[in-house]
């Protein structure tokens, strides 16, 4: 079975965004004496483990897609689909849904997943970069 051409693309822009929020979370724990993190009962390295995890599947979600981002609403909608994994799973961690039976911190991450996909398509979708490929299709021979 054939990869998908997008997909390891779309895994390391996942891996450069787990890396900044890593980086954004040490910060936070640091400046906080820990307190940023740890109030909510997940230790440092679950969470950046958890950004990471995010940002794999985000970004193979993303390199799937992105044939859709065409169009700048096709942009919003992968950019939505690809800051969802990261989001929910921040949520999961700040409150396990399953286990109080409150879904609020992950309507919540949801609706931050919006935000961010919306913001990312408004700001980062370029016509000119979403021409169509010219190229061919490499695994097709020309029979002429």
């Amino acid at each position: 079975m054939r990869r998908h051409p997008n997909v390891g693309l779309g895994i390391l822009g996942g891996l450069f965004f787990a890396v900044c929020y890593s980086i954004i979370a040490l910060v936070l724990y640091v400046g906080s004496g820990g307190s940023a993190v740890e109030e909510h009962g997940v230790s440092l390295g679950v969470l950046i483990l958890a950004y990471f995890i995010g940002g794999v599947a985000g970004g193979a979600l993303v390199g799937l897609l992105w044939p859709l981002t065409v169009s700048r609403i096709g942009f919003i909608g992968v950019s939505i689909i690809g800051a969802l994994p990261m989001c929910l799973g921040m949520s999961f961690l700040v409150e396990n849904p399953f286990a109080t039976g409150d879904f609020t911190s992950l309507v919540g991450g949801a609706i931050l997943a919006v935000i961010l996909g919306a913001w990312a398509g408004v700001v980062f979708w370029s016509p000119a970069d979403r021409a169509p490929s010219t190229t061919e299709n490499p695994d097709v021979s020309d029979s002429t």
